[in-house]
């Protein structure tokens, strides 16, 4: 296409609309899959907790896979939600779960932009696979480091918010009532704009500081 760049034989504009579409399936396949692991009747992470209030009798059906999973490494079955103590260490890992694989896709395609000869010239030279890596694989790929902590930070400063609404409401007893979802509640529960709009520039402030000091600390670790 004319005036357009070419990425792998691909132009620019291939590249995007392919990059769109496979996020927008990728997105609908996550959803359908945690959609059947999470409330399938029988088998459902969380079918305890939707059919308990409705089908008392039906605890023994729902004794599903989480909870076994769990139970073979020794980890008695808790109420990872419901407990102040467990519900933000809970929130934390299924955060780190969902920015894992788009991390991955920028590491992959950092690595891809890896020139191959390098390795080829460290092989002759006698390097091995640490050496490589140290050396090669990790001053290469400082760039995208730089860029997965930064969007990664922001991401989980400003970004839980879906997570704490769908998942727990800020409870129990305001356990999880992080400062991201108390804007939200301030603003459109209790209709204290002034008072959100403030927490919202402390906010903002908290996020640029974070922003600037990774910014001038990636000039001693990162190389273009």
């Amino acid at each position: 296409m004319a005036g357009s760049g070419t990425t792998g034989g691909y132009s620019a504009d291939q590249f995007v609309a392919y990059f769109l579409v496979m996020m927008v399936v990728d997105h609908l396949t996550f959803i359908w899959h945690m959609w059947e692991f999470e409330y399938r009747i029988r088998t459902g992470a969380f079918s305890p907790l939707l059919l308990r209030p409705i089908h008392p009798t039906h605890n023994d059906i729902c004794e599903n896979v989480s909870y076994k999973m769990i139970g073979l490494v020794g980890i008695p079955r808790q109420d990872w939600l419901f407990d102040e103590r467990l519900v933000l260490p809970a929130l934390i890992v299924t955060a780190i779960w969902l920015r894992i694989p788009l991390n991955i896709i920028f590491y992959l395609a950092a690595l891809q932009g890896v020139d191959r000869t390098l390795y080829e010239a460290a092989r002759i030279d006698g390097a091995g696979r640490w050496n490589q890596f140290r050396y090669i694989t990790w001053p290469l790929v400082t760039p995208t480091t730089f860029f997965v902590v930064i969007i990664t930070t922001i991401s989980l400063l400003i970004g839980g918010f879906d997570m704490i609404s769908v998942m727990t409401q800020g409870g129990p007893l305001d356990a999880s009532n992080v400062l991201v979802f108390n804007i939200w509640r301030t603003a459109f529960v209790y209709f204290q704009m002034g008072y959100a709009s403030a927490m919202a520039y402390v906010l903002f402030l908290v996020v640029l500081i974070f922003t600037l000091i990774q910014w001038w600390l990636q000039k001693r670790w990162v190389h273009y």
